[in-house]
């Protein structure tokens, strides 16, 4: 289904250090979204008319799980529409796992496969998003898989794919990495390589 969906950053901080983030800040500035703030520009947007008569709410940073209030935003957005809508590297997911339902949608952002996830995101950081899957599988809770393709993890989309079967994953989200600056490690594909890369996955889930 269509909507119209709101990207909400509630907060401008991680606990990674991932090498393509923009959130390039010193720890005397990090900064979270007030609840008031966030009640504020929730309710603008359900009230704007958009095209699209459904509307989501999606809460994104840095790493929303960090929030010092994130047991109360869940509560707010549930009550707003009637789910919670998250995008997270899955860390913190064993911590707040009784405040997801069935019908919320958690998305885990994985870059690839350990080795190629790990460089991008730091050491140890895929197996907390690949037991973050597993768990809100176990649980049965909507989930989904973020990758952000690149040159480096441009190669790993089967693994990926396999990853989505193998947690119980039922929707691949494939992301084109957008530079913001220069950066050494990282580099990004040609939008004709994402095309390709999106067809052959598209193929590969429906035999699947």
């Amino acid at each position: 289904m269509v909507a119209s969906y709101l990207d909400l950053h509630i907060i401008d901080f991680c606990q990674l250090n991932c090498k393509h983030c923009y959130l390039k800040r010193n720890n005397e500035n990090l900064t979270t979204m007030d609840i008031e703030m966030l009640k504020n520009i929730c309710n603008d947007f359900l009230n704007t008319d958009f095209p699209f008569s459904k509307k989501s709410i999606i809460l994104s940073g840095g790493e929303p799980l960090l929030h010092p209030k994130f047991a109360e935003i869940c509560e707010l957005v549930r009550m707003l529409v009637g789910s919670v809508r998250l995008s997270t590297n899955g860390i913190l997911i064993p911590k707040y796992i009784h405040l997801f339902r069935r019908w919320d949608g958690i998305q885990v952002s994985v870059d690839g496969d350990r080795r190629t996830h790990d460089f991008i995101r730091g050491q140890g950081s895929y197996d907390h998003a690949v037991n973050a899957l597993f768990l809100l599988d176990e649980k049965r809770i909507n989930h989904s898989v973020g990758f952000t393709i690149n040159c480096l993890n441009s190669n790993c989309v089967d693994h990926i794919i396999n990853l989505c079967v193998n947690t119980g994953s039922m929707t691949l989200n494939l992301n084109l990495y957008h530079p913001v600056q220069s950066n050494e490690f990282i580099k990004p594909i040609t939008f004709k390589k994402w095309i390709e890369i999106k067809e052959y996955a598209t193929k590969r889930a429906e035999k699947l």
